[in-house]
């Protein structure tokens, strides 16, 4: 689990601060109306989504960039503060994340009567321990 670039990864966890299901949060005080278990796993979804975000909001916090001095050729470093287990933490959630929203939207295609998108091209992105 290496870091090719500091900015890359400021880049990411910049992105994972923001909400997974923005739309559904709009709509959170009425979910409970829809049918069987879409109800209750966009609920599931939307605190997993929250937790990202402040995991995070976190590891983002504990990030320092750092300028070379101009005469050592100026270049930055991207320093991290904090545990590597975060990082590890950090991958399970966004795993769990693609596994559980894959599983959520086949269930939503099908409550609303449209054909299931394929989404195998993705399997190797999540982790078989959150499976």
């Amino acid at each position: 689990m290496g870091i090719k670039s500091g900015q890359a990864l400021i880049t990411a966890l910049d992105e994972a601060s923001l909400s997974f299901v923005a739309v559904a949060e709009t709509v959170e005080d009425r979910i409970h109306n829809l049918p069987n278990a879409l109800g209750p796993d966009a609920g599931t979804l939307i605190g997993a989504s929250r937790s990202l975000n402040d995991l995070a909001k976190r590891m983002r916090a504990k990030i320092r960039v750092m300028q070379d001095p101009g005469d050592l050729g100026g270049k930055s470093h991207v320093l991290y503060a904090g545990a590597f287990s975060e990082f590890r933490g950090l991958r399970k959630q966004l795993s769990w994340m693609l596994n559980a929203s894959i599983q959520y939207a086949g269930n939503f295609q099908d409550f609303v009567g449209v054909a299931r998108t394929d989404y195998k091209d993705l399997d190797a992105l999540i982790d078989p321990e959150t499976k």
